[in-house]
């Protein structure tokens, strides 16, 4: 089963270790016969040992029978509060959202954590962050450096930036809503995100990511923006998830300049987009078990590193335009057991093992 403990440190850390247990549910593993050992997401062999994530079909946490009460040693942002000017959530400070709280944000509001804070209401009502319609590009909440957000399900609609995570600060975002921002995450070099169940909707422009994003069971629809773009030196690591959009109107995992990073997707549907993948350059990729379709592109390799990339027992079908489009100095890029209508594009790809029919087991789990 998937667990996830409170990871905050501070006074609630004793108070909220056992009580603000993880939501989890237990969904398919294994693979077909004669496939490899799929990866997990951190590296290990086989599917991750704590177990995977609430299946994108519609699979749903299971939850602890209580949540303790925090009320004499946080802030409490209850039903109602509202922080139209937004705060700063000082150091050595913890604050708790409570389930089911309706919080209003000013236009400009930017909620700053510096200390702690959590919230724990997937399995009951959601909490809701609600910031007005035009709201600041820069509203949203910033994760400063040594400061801890754990916020498991709580809704944010309407913040120019939902989430930014600044170098040194570590950020969770579980079981919840991002809805209506231009820049859904955003996560500098030497910043954290993780994410498991997530969903970005009507989204008004892309995410960035410097630092290191971990996503599982994300839905993420681009809204016909660009996708997430990898810059830097960034580790773009996404399982079990669906990535969208509504046409082939832009591109949905980008790399900008990433001379020092990686992207790895396993178990993921990305469709309805212009380029499923804008590599341009990446350091290296690995891709394993995507199911790619309905697209303009399946990728555009613009300048992988000595290293290459890999692709293996994927589906890239029903491109409008072309499967592959390689260009400028690549790496060596590996296709294997992987189901492409037309072959394989010139050097420097090595197409080997080519399926004869769409791969089974592709896509989320």
């Amino acid at each position: 089963m998937f667990a996830r403990a409170f990871r905050g440190g501070g006074p609630l850390a004793p108070l909220l270790a056992g009580t603000l247990a993880a939501c989890s549910a237990s969904g398919p593993s294994g693979n077909a016969p004669g496939e490899p050992t799929q990866t997990r997401v951190d590296g290990g062999a086989g599917p991750d040992a704590s177990g995977p994530g609430p299946s994108l079909a519609g699979g749903s946490p299971s939850c602890p029978s209580d949540a303790g009460s925090a009320a004499s040693r946080a802030i409490i942002w209850a039903d109602g509060t509202s922080q139209t000017a937004g705060m700063t959530v000082a150091s050595g400070t913890t604050v708790v959202i409570a389930p089911g709280a309706n919080i209003g944000m000013g236009t400009a509001a930017i909620v700053t954590v510096q200390g702690t804070l959590v919230a724990h209401s997937a399995c009951g009502p959601h909490a809701h962050l609600a910031w007005p319609s035009g709201a600041a590009a820069t509203s949203g909440i910033v994760v400063a450096p040594g400061g801890t957000l754990v916020l498991d399900g709580v809704d944010v609609t309407g913040a120019g930036a939902a989430l930014t995570v600044l170098a040194g600060a570590s950020a969770e975002y579980d079981y919840a809503k991002i809805d209506g921002s231009a820049a859904p995450f955003t996560v500098a070099a030497g910043g954290i995100l993780k994410t498991t169940g997530a969903a970005v909707v009507n989204t008004q422009g892309a995410s960035s990511v410097s630092g290191s994003l971990v996503a599982a069971y994300l839905d993420y629809n681009a809204n016909g923006n660009s996708g997430i773009v990898a810059e830097d030196s960034a580790t773009v690591d996404i399982r079990n998830s669906k990535l969208h959009g509504d046409g082939p109107d832009a591109d949905m995992l980008i790399s900008e300049g990433l001379t020092g990073g990686t992207v790895r997707v396993s178990n993921t549907e990305i469709y309805e987009v212009h380029c499923a993948f804008h590599f341009g350059p990446v350091a290296t990729f690995d891709i394993s078990y995507a199911n790619i379709h309905d697209n303009a592109y399946g990728f555009m390799l613009y300048g992988s590193g000595p290293a290459g990339g890999t692709m293996k027992y994927s589906n890239v079908d029903a491109s409008n335009e072309v499967a592959f489009d390689p260009a400028g100095t690549n790496g060596t890029i590996t296709f294997d057991h992987c189901y492409i209508p037309g072959g394989a594009p010139a050097a420097p790809v090595v197409f080997s093992n080519p399926a004869a029919s769409p791969v089974a087991g592709t896509g989320p789990m």
